[in-house]
């Protein structure tokens, strides 16, 4: 059975489901390989930051997670989400992205006498990793949203598979359709569908999500203009040679 889900890549989105304990749990549980037995989220866990060169959608948590020795562990979970990929903004999202994991210092974001993993959720390929899910470095878990389908990992492409961009609607992209019947008898699956089923009928959703493209197609025009003035320059330049 094919439904229609709101598109969890948006902020409003993607905030409003892992606000949910169960979900922020079955989610981070399948990415982390690891069962969160707790989790909540950092009084101060949710930044918004848009600039000319990049938009984060960060969320804090701190988890109680086990470890391999069957004992719980406190750990701070920091969560970055890119926007919805386009083709205008694509490449300079890129090489930000990549600058920012490499980058990336403390944001402030949970207690930071605790250990600290970072998952970065991407809707574009990025540097050289060839694995829908890659470890760059200890702490560090990158998500290439554009090739989920080659995850060999049951429990993560099943999370995974809900944001899959290839599988927008071609009229309205504030909408993903997904085959229902593989989270059929998956409780928790089938919680976070609902939700999101929920809220592509929800007005004040649509709303959000309509902000969110005003403002991205902005950026596009600027990012356009930006690309013209800078083809103009190297023109410019051959003529003088």
């Amino acid at each position: 059975m094919k439904v229609y889900i709101a598109n969890p890549l948006y902020d409003v989105v993607f905030k409003r489901i892992m606000e949910e304990e169960r979900i922020a749990k079955t989610f981070l549980s399948a990415i982390l390989q690891r069962e969160v037995v707790s989790i909540k989220i950092c009084q101060d866990g949710f930044r918004n930051i848009k600039s000319n060169s990049i938009s984060i959608f960060k969320m804090g948590f701190v988890a109680s997670i086990k470890n391999n020795e069957n004992s719980n562990e406190l750990t701070n979970i920091r969560l970055y989400k890119t926007w919805v990929d386009t083709d205008v903004l694509e490449p300079r999202q890129h090489l930000a992205w990549q600058r920012y994991i490499e980058e990336k210092n403390s944001d402030g974001i949970g207690d930071e006498s605790l250990p600290t993993i970072s998952v970065f959720l991407l809707a574009h390929r990025i540097g050289d990793f060839e694995t829908p899910v890659a470890c760059p470095a200890p702490g560090n878990i990158i998500i290439q949203l554009p090739i989920i389908s080659k995850t060999q990992n049951s429990s993560q492409k099943k999370v995974l598979s809900i944001f899959d961009q290839a599988r927008t609607c071609r009229e309205d992209k504030h909408f993903l359709k997904v085959d229902y019947t593989p989270y059929d008898g998956d409780t928790d699956m089938e919680y976070m569908i609902k939700m999101l089923l929920s809220m592509a009928s929800d007005p004040d959703m649509q709303y959000q999500m309509n902000l969110e493209d005003e403002y991205i197609s902005l950026l596009e025009k600027k990012d356009t203009e930006i690309l013209r003035l800078d083809h103009l320059i190297e023109q410019s330049k051959l003529k003088e040679k």
